[in-house]
């Protein structure tokens, strides 16, 4: 995908056409948060320091999605044990007597927990893909994202994650040189989170009028 892109964004370039107009073609391989960068170093004339800083960016945010996977982790396997390890009792009994450990396991509770966490797990990646192809204004994304912000802890975790995101969204855009409510605006997109990007949208409008960001 990407090099069918980065092919036709050079014939693009050949014909006189701004690489970031071409970038808009791509949304699925380039965010509204490259597309400013590299218009603002386009604009200001240091396309490959946006260049460098996109990588660091793209980099630095790997590392925080592998971070969340690594401390994740044990509360999984712990999870996991606690669904397995008292369903393996009845096997080991019905395995010693003579009896079916196979029917033994299905009558024990592992069963229908590992089904209600797969369909826990459908349902969120089924909406996880359907979300952005629903309106951002007043869409279930909107209500769902809001959702999540109020659950007690779940809502605190999602809420420094969404704002971590924002901030280095922000930091990235207004040293690349985008205006102040442009950059709030892109950063509102870039932090994953429907509802607080509304409250950026709100924000960015009152920067315009001439607020502070404070």
């Amino acid at each position: 995908s990407l090099r069918t892109a980065s092919r036709e964004m050079a014939n693009h370039l050949q014909r006189g056409g701004r690489w970031s107009e071409a970038m808009k073609a791509y949304p699925g391989l380039f965010s509204e948060l490259m597309v400013g960068m590299i218009s603002a170093g386009e604009t200001g004339g240091f396309l490959d320091r946006m260049c460098l800083r996109l990588s660091e960016y793209s980099e630095r945010d790997y590392e925080l999605q592998q971070t969340i996977k690594r401390e994740t982790w044990y509360p999984k396997l712990l999870v996991f044990c606690a669904i397995l390890i008292p369903s393996a009792v009845p096997v080991v009994i019905a395995s010693m007597t003579g009896g079916n450990a196979i029917a033994a396991w299905f009558q024990s509770s592992a069963p229908k927990m590992l089904l209600l966490i797969g369909l826990i797990w459908f349902t969120w990646k089924a909406a996880n893909f359907a979300m952005p192809l629903a309106a951002r204004e007043n869409s279930p994304r909107y209500w769902l994202d809001w959702l999540k912000l109020q659950i007690p802890i779940v809502g605190k975790t999602s809420r420094a994650l969404a704002t971590t995101k924002f901030c280095r969204a922000l930091g990235a855009l207004y040293s690349a040189g985008v205006g102040p409510h442009k950059a709030v605006e892109m950063a509102g997109r870039a932090c994953g989170n429907a509802a607080m990007q509304e409250q950026a949208r709100i924000v960015s409008r009152k920067l315009q009028n001439g607020a502070g960001l404070t």
